[in-house]
């Protein structure tokens, strides 16, 4: 099975799984893989850069509205999605799980743009429910996304 049979399998349990009561972002270049996924509610997908900025930006706005949200004095007691889910689950909806795809990341890579939103998304937008799902050709985890540095003074 190759990476992109396995993103497939794993698009689509993710979407039976929640019912289609999510988000879904799929970007390839090879996006005619993904033909099942075509005019489904709740699914979008980009197969070139430009567009892929766009849903970056879009993912990007839903992750700081969901932050301000998890902050708000309405949800006071919470401190991610899951909490949100127990605690409020009347507005557990706010935080319907997000899932951004990405298949043949190193043709992306090369916008700096891009490259930045990943490594926001990936390393802080869990919390709120938005996951990221990389597949790249390269296995090593420090060329596909740089490694962040913590200077201690």
């Amino acid at each position: 099975m190759g990476k992109t049979c396995f993103l497939l399998y794993l698009s689509t349990s993710l979407y039976i799984q929640n019912s289609g009561n999510m988000g879904l972002y799929i970007s390839s270049s090879k996006l005619k893989d993904y033909y099942p996924f075509e005019g489904l509610p709740n699914v979008r997908m980009e197969k070139d850069t430009a567009g892929m900025i766009l849903m970056l930006q879009e993912l990007i706005e839903e992750y700081q509205k969901r932050n301000n949200l998890l902050y708000s004095p309405t949800f006071r007691k919470a401190t991610d999605a899951k909490s949100i889910r127990k605690m409020y689950p009347e507005n557990y909806h706010l935080f319907k799980p997000i899932f951004l795809i990405i298949d043949e990341y190193a043709r992306f890579a090369v916008s700096t743009i891009s490259v930045t939103i990943f490594c926001t998304l990936g390393e802080s937008a869990g919390f709120v429910n938005i996951h990221v799902i990389i597949a790249s050709q390269r296995p090593d985890a420090t060329t596909v996304l740089e490694p962040v540095t913590v200077t201690i003074k």
